[in-house]
């Protein structure tokens, strides 16, 4: 019963790369987590604002709305302000990781320097310690 008495928590994943969302889709969806996913950024921060999710994974660079500019508005809405936003991205590049830091992100971390299997466990702690 008690299962039935904790909601699921709700991760969103917003990138444009249909591998990358169908792989972490997958992964969290095995730990447990109800999983939305977006392809642009201008439906993930709508996703976001809509979901109210415990944890976002963000890439940077995507059609519509790039990454920044959905943390930047994220940040800005009293509603979801405060939700763990993790930036995923192949753009390694110093002034994106001070703006992301600026903007209180939860990490930073390259697609290619990154194991899947150590960020879903990484968002699973981090989640776990925030009962």
């Amino acid at each position: 019963m008690a299962e039935q008495d904790t909601p699921k928590k709700v991760i969103v994943v917003v990138d444009d790369d249909p591998t990358i969302i169908e792989l972490y889709k997958r992964m969290f969806a095995r730990k447990g987590l109800e999983v939305l996913v977006a392809r642009d950024g201008e439906k993930g921060l709508q996703m976001i604002k809509d979901n109210k999710p415990d944890f976002v994974v963000l890439d940077i660079r995507m059609p519509k709305l790039d990454g920044l500019e959905v943390l930047k508005n994220v940040r800005k809405d009293e509603k979801v302000k405060d939700t763990p936003v993790l930036i995923l991205t192949n753009y390694d590049l110093t002034e994106y990781r001070e703006e992301v830091a600026q903007l209180n992100a939860v990490d930073f971390l390259t697609k290619v320097g990154t194991d899947p299997g150590a960020l879903v466990e990484r968002v699973t702690s981090f989640l776990s310690s925030k009962k």
